[in-house]
């Protein structure tokens, strides 16, 4: 079901009738929104806060999504890109910047958090970097049972020279960092770690598939530059570095 029939007619005449009202037209979409008990909405009404640069909200509204809705893998995944998109642009605003002022480093980042995916959010950062710096990617085309190329899976002639990746966003982090591996390999006793500058293991985390993603919870730990590392079969395949702001 998409998401106009998950939308109830009153409702849709309400929302274009609040689109056409110029005072308070954020607020009064909302108000709408919050009539709709959907993931879809939910995403729609943090939206709405972004536009008015209340990040603390918006993250609070999907932050609560799993309160209210039982989320498959992917919807979680999604969720958490969200979040680090939300953080993402408050770190963007507090330094009095907009996102038509991002540096080379940054765009990366956003780039990092898109991490080829095309959801909602993944959508709205890939908007940001091709409107102000036109890095634009196609459409998905032809039949949509089909995975584009970049997500087809590989050859087993590809396959044998596949390396290991590692990718850790958002980065800062400062509540919480997604990780995202694949171990180019059958798991076995795979880990991401979180270590301090002394090689303190301070949080281990097991991947139980060849792609997967997990969270580090940052919101406990110092502000500081740490390290990420994937481990599989007992050796370390990758290390990042992780810097923690808070």
């Amino acid at each position: 079901m998409n998401g106009a029939a998950q939308i109830p007619q009153n409702t849709k005449f309400l929302l274009e009738y609040r689109s056409s009202d110029r005072v308070d037209q954020v607020d009064s979409l909302r108000g709408v929104w919050q009539l709709i008990r959907t993931p879809a909405a939910r995403y729609a009404e943090a939206l709405t806060y972004l536009q008015q640069q209340n990040f603390e909200a918006a993250k609070a509204v999907i932050e609560d999504l799993p309160e209210e809705h039982v989320l498959k893998v992917k919807q979680e995944s999604e969720r958490w890109r969200m979040l680090a998109l939300i953080e993402y642009l408050q770190g963007v605003n507090n330094d009095g910047r907009s996102v038509a002022q991002l540096t080379i480093g940054e765009q990366e980042a956003l780039e990092a958090i898109i991490a080829d995916q095309r959801d909602r959010p993944a959508t709205w950062a890939q908007n940001i970097l091709c409107f102000h710096y036109g890095k634009c990617r196609a459409p998905l085309t032809g039949d949509a049972k089909v995975a584009p190329k970049s997500r087809q899976p590989m050859k087993k002639a590809d396959a044998e020279h596949a390396e290991a990746t590692l990718r850790v966003y958002p980065n800062p982090a400062s509540k919480y960092a997604t990780v995202e591996v694949d171990l180019a390999a059958d798991p076995e006793n795979a880990l991401v770690e979180l270590k301090d500058v002394a090689g303190k293991v301070l949080q281990q985390l097991r991947v139980s598939s060849s792609v997967a993603q997990v969270v580090l919870d940052c919101g406990q730990v110092a502000s500081g530059t740490y390290t990420v590392q994937l481990v599989n079969h007992g050796v370390v395949l990758l290390t990042e570095k992780l810097i923690i702001k808070q």
